[in-house]
Parts: structure tokens; C-alpha cells; sequence
């Protein structure tokens, strides 16, 4: 059959409209979903495409009759700056034109920037305008992310070595083939060091990981060319950077347990709650002298045992605190816990969870109800939170309700990340006068185009 398909002509004009009309068939079942459903959330993020233009996407969360389902809403250029001015007006437009109410958004996430969290002038105020019950978050991602940057001005410098080395190997491309030709020679098992990006939320944790595996290569390839390589022959330095390469690849390991599709605010709270406790306990476990939890460094030390390790003691200590303080400082809920009132949503079989739900006489007696009811526990064991709460609004229509809307919002801008990394695929160097809206949304969207419907609309006009 694709055979057969590759021979019937088009032209590239036709191929565009015809990209237009699923693109517009997807959008159009995404707006009947939120209008029949009558709440949604939605995350928004822009972002820069190879030809300079900047690019909107807007994604949502709508209950749906078996759970919450996650579709792209629109994805539009912004021709002139991005301001809360422009963004707003290209959402608000959208939803005049497919008649969504602002009073049917129920939260909205984005990256925390000012444009779009201004107090008076940010996107969340001026949509306020239109419904003040919107709740806001900031993304838990981007949060991670800023927690993780503080750090001692030690280990601040040993990172910035690090890259400084990388830079120096990896700017010429005579000093790249010359270290991947002694790379060969000694028989690594990595082929080539790696970048760090800023914007790349995982590369501090591998290039850090890589320059560590491969330092004795690198020392030999810097020996004679740099005096850099006399930061290998520091032992202070090196461990420093094993410590480095050991704790963001923690960080990274919760990074990526953040990312994905589906997640609520219970389960992420949860996991940074946990991380935040391993911090305390990594912190007493390193004054009582146990680096055990740190095995890159661990393993360093024990070939080097000649190692004072009081003063990296001191330096893992200061660093650990910061940490630790800076995810105070970026999850207010670490210190002032979470809504005890909602806890029943993810433990509803939990007494003392219904006595303290924040819902009327009958539907906690409801929820009594369910503790002892074999079905639902069975239910609750197979399904997920929202699978679960999506089949009692089927039999419980006000309780699902409730659950099902302190699920809904977003947690992370997470799929526009994703959209945007699609993007790159799509708009490339020479394809970079490509209008990219239509052919974003066929590529990342989660429903299938009505096929027939649309080829229903079209007439077959004879040559």
C-alpha cells in the first residue's frame, strides 16, 4: 500500500493543505473534548526556532470518560516580541475563535518567568482578569532546575575547570581527532567528552560523569599542550569532581523520575519530598565520616588512601545544606506539607485521611463506604489515581468530580519541552521558511485524525 501511495502525484502545495486539514481536525477534537468535559488545565512555553522566529505551544489536560487525557491545543508564531501583551492575545483569540470560556480553565503552568507570572502585568494576571479562580504553578522541572545551581564557590570553580577543559578539547577539531586517535591507543570505553549546556537539564550531570571516567586520558592528551592538566594532579580537585559527578547524577536520577506523561501533583510532591529527606540524611551520614552513598568518590578514595578527607568532608557538608535549603526555598510545601484536606484522593482507604477530607457529611460517608467495598480496592490496585477517580464519577458523579479536578492541573511544562525538541526535527537550516504550526501539532498530537470525515469533504476534481 505505500508503495502504491508514493505513486499518486502530489504537489507540495497539496501536501501542505492536506497537513493544514489534520492539523485543523486535531484541534477541532481537542475543543469539543474541553467544551463537553467543561474544565481543563494548560501549560504554555515559547520558544525560538532555527530561523529566529519565536514559536507558542499550548498543551492541555481534559477529563475524559475513562481518565485525563494530554493534547497539544495550538502551537502559533509570535511575529513581533513576546510579551504577555502578544501572548495573551494569541490564547484569547484562539479560545473566541473555538468559543472556550476562560471560566472552564482550571490552572495554569509555565516556566516561571516574569513575563508569565507578573503580579500585575504577567499572562497568569491577565487571564485572572478573565476567570480569578485560576490556580498557577510554576514548573517543577524548572524549579528542580534552579534549586540545583547554588553551590560553593569550590565546587562552583571545579565545574567551571571542568567545562573550561572540555571547551579546550572540544573547540578545535584538530585537538578532538587527536584525543579521540589517543582515546583508541589506550582502548577507552567512551568515544568523546561532552558538552554542557545551560539549557539542557541533564548535561552538568553527564559531562561531569564523562571527564571524570576519562581523566587519565585527558591528563595525558593535556600534559603537554595546557596547564590545565594540572588540575588532574590535584587530589583535592579530583575528588571534588568525583563528589560533582556523584551528586547530579542523583539530581539527574530525580529529574528524569519528574519528567513524563500523566503525573499529578501528589506523585511529584511525593518524589521531591523523598529527595529532600535523602538530603538530611546524606548530611548526617557524611559528618559520622560515610561516603558510602557517593560511589564514584568512594571508590577514588579507597585507590587513594592516603587522602585527608576531612576538608572534602567540609566542602560535601556546606554543599549538601545549600541544597537542602534551596529546595526549602523553591518547594514551600517541604516545609509546610501538603494539603492534608486532598489526601484522600491518593489514600482513600486511609481513615484518618477521610476524616480530614475537605467535603461534605455525604461524601465522606461515601469514601466510608469505598474502604470496605472489594471493587473498588481491587479497581484501585489495577488503575491509575486519575484511571480510578474517572471510573467513580461514572457511579459518584460530585466525588469523582472533586478528585478528578484537584488532578487536573499541570506539574511541569514538560510536553512543551518535548514539543520544542520536535520542533528542531521539523524546522531545520534548510528547511527554515517552514510555517511550522500545522506540521507540529500532526507530529506530537495523541488523537487520530477522522479520516473519513475529512475525506468526505473534499471533491475529486478530474484533470
Amino acid at each position: 500500500m505505500a508503495s502504491v501511495l508514493k505513486s499518486i502525484p502530489c504537489s507540495d502545495n497539496t501536501v501542505q493543505r492536506r497537513i493544514k486539514d489534520i492539523s485543523e481536525d486535531l484541534i477541532q477534537q481537542v475543543v469539543e473534548k474541553i467544551i463537553a468535559a467543561k474544565e481543563f488545565s494548560m501549560q504554555l512555553d515559547e520558544s525560538t526556532d532555527i530561523s529566529g522566529e519565536a514559536q507558542l505551544v499550548v498543551f492541555v489536560r481534559v477529563p475524559d470518560s475513562e481518565d485525563i487525557i494530554e493534547h497539544i491545543l495550538l502551537c502559533r508564531p509570535l511575529p513581533e516580541r513576546t510579551t504577555v501583551e502578544e501572548i495573551f492575545k494569541h490564547i484569547d483569540d484562539f479560545f473566541r475563535e473555538h468559543d472556550i470560556l476562560w471560566f472552564l480553565c482550571v490552572a495554569i503552568c509555565s516556566d516561571g518567568a516574569a513575563a508569565m507570572t507578573g503580579r500585575t502585568a504577567g499572562f497568569i494576571a491577565r487571564a485572572r482578569q478573565q476567570y480569578n479562580l485560576i490556580v498557577s504553578s510554576h514548573c517543577i522541572l524548572h524549579r528542580h532546575a534552579l534549586a540545583s545551581k547554588r553551590m560553593s564557590e569550590i565546587l562552583h570553580e571545579t565545574l567551571n575547570d571542568a567545562v573550561k577543559i572540555i571547551n579546550y578539547i572540544k573547540s578545535h577539531p584538530l585537538n578532538v581527532r587527536l584525543f579521540c586517535q589517543l582515546r583508541q591507543e589506550i582502548g577507552s570505553d567512551h568515544k568523546m567528552l561532552l558538552f554542557h549546556t545551560e539549557i539542557q537539564w541533564l548535561s552538568r550531570g553527564k559531562v561531569l560523569m564523562r571527564i571524570f571516567e576519562l581523566r587519565d586520558e585527558v591528563y595525558l592528551f593535556l600534559k603537554d599542550l595546557s596547564t590545565l592538566a594540572e588540575k588532574f594532579e590535584d587530589v583535592s580537585w579530583v575528588c571534588h569532581l568525583g563528589y560533582l559527578a556523584d551528586v547530579f547524577k542523583k539530581l539527574n536520577e530525580l529529574n528524569m523520575s519528574l519528567q513524563g506523561y500523566g503525573h499529578n501533583i501528589f506523585t511529584m510532591e511525593e518524589k521531591v519530598s523523598a529527595f529532600h529527606k535523602k538530603l538530611y540524611f546524606w548530611m548526617n551520614r557524611v559528618a559520622n565520616g560515610n561516603l558510602e552513598m557517593f560511589p564514584i568518590l568512594s571508590e577514588f578514595l579507597a585507590m587513594n588512601a592516603a587522602v585527608d578527607t576531612r576538608e572534602i568532608q567540609k566542602v560535601i557538608t556546606n554543599h549538601l545544606k545549600k541544597l537542602h535549603s534551596e529546595f526549602v526555598s523553591y518547594f514551600p510545601f517541604l516545609t509546610s506539607g501538603s494539603d492534608v484536606g486532598k489526601c484522600w484522593i491518593t489514600s482513600q482507604f486511609n481513615m484518618e485521611n477521610i476524616m480530614s477530607a475537605d467535603l461534605f457529611i455525604q461524601q465522606q460517608e461515601i469514601l466510608i463506604d469505598m474502604t470496605d467495598n472489594q471493587h473498588f480496592q481491587e479497581m484501585f490496585k489495577e488503575k491509575s489515581v486519575t484511571e480510578f477517580w474517572s471510573q467513580v464519577r461514572k457511579e459518584h458523579d460530585e466525588l469523582g468530580a472533586k478528585a478528578i479536578t484537584a488532578l487536573l492541573p499541570f506539574v511541569s511544562t514538560y510536553l512543551c519541552e518535548k514539543a520544542f525538541s520536535s520542533m528542531t526535527s521539523i524546522k531545520t537550516k534548510p528547511r527554515n521558511c517552514l510555517y511550522l504550526e500545522y506540521d507540529l501539532v500532526v507530529l506530537v498530537s495523541t488523537l487520530s485524525p477522522q479520516i473519513q470525515d475529512l475525506m468526505a469533504k473534499k471533491a475529486q476534481v478530474s484533470h
